[in-house]
């Protein structure tokens, strides 16, 4: 297996906690791109880069220093200690790189995160308004849009720790919570082409958009996962974090 790596002040050193899984254990097939707190992580005053796993060397970054979200490397993600995890303030943070980019739909992203405040249409990720994982407008509800859709109201209370599953598929897209049902409909054909934000949107930077949470991981496929696929992945969350 892989040995987890954290960069810290400019330097990588090994980490780990109990339960914590190989990033090697996750499935790999179509896997575009991978973020986890516990690795790739550049601090200064927050956090201004976050290196892809699969890659190892796209990033995403932020160069403005107020506009960093802030790091804890030992932070409690669901039931796992020490996991690490970034906090987006609500107000100017943000991670974004063209690089994380990929054309064209199926995109299935699983998100690991937990909302601190609920504000309507404060994004969680986006890109660059093609579509966006987003708080609408029920109170405790998020939705995924993708230019034309959209399709949400499951709830992902305050303080709580969950994974989202948002699948941009057109008009099979999808969004879920933890191992629940999928909710499915017509989310729009917007894609990654043009880059990926996480917290608010930089060409977009009303102040109703930028989210509050804590973010613990980020896997990107660019195919729609199903069956055993599926199954994997959810497990390989699950029995790290402890979310249901």
């Amino acid at each position: 297996g892989r040995m987890d790596m954290r960069k810290i002040g400019g330097s990588f050193v090994g980490a780990g906690a109990a339960g914590r899984a190989d990033v090697g254990d996750l499935h790999q097939t179509n896997l575009i791109f991978h973020f986890r707190a516990d690795q790739g992580i550049t601090t200064a005053t927050g956090v201004s880069a976050w290196t892809d796993i699969v890659s190892g060397s796209t990033v995403l970054s932020q160069g403005t220093t107020a506009n960093q979200p802030s790091y804890d490397a030992t932070a409690t993600v669901g039931t796992l200690a020490g996991a690490g995890s970034m906090t987006f303030d609500g107000t100017n943070d943000s991670l974004y790189h063209a690089d994380v980019k990929n054309t064209g739909q199926p995109i299935h992203i699983f998100v690991v995160f937990k909302p601190l405040s609920w504000v309507n249409n404060q994004h969680i990720f986006s890109a660059l308004g093609s579509f966006i994982f987003t708080a609408r407008p029920d109170d405790p509800a998020y939705e995924i849009q993708a230019e034309t859709g959209g399709i949400g109201n499951t709830n992902f209370d305050d303080d709580e720790w969950a994974l989202g599953i948002c699948l941009f598929n057109g008009s099979s897209s999808s969004v879920a919570k933890n191992g629940g049902s999928p909710l499915t409909g017509n989310a729009g054909t917007g894609d990654m082409e043009s880059g990926f934000v996480i917290g608010g949107n930089p060409e977009l930077p009303p102040a109703t958009q930028w989210g509050n949470f804590e973010l613990a991981e980020l896997l990107i496929y660019d195919a729609a996962m199903t069956g055993s696929d599926l199954t994997d992945i959810k497990t390989y969350i699950n029995d790290q974090y402890g979310l249901w």
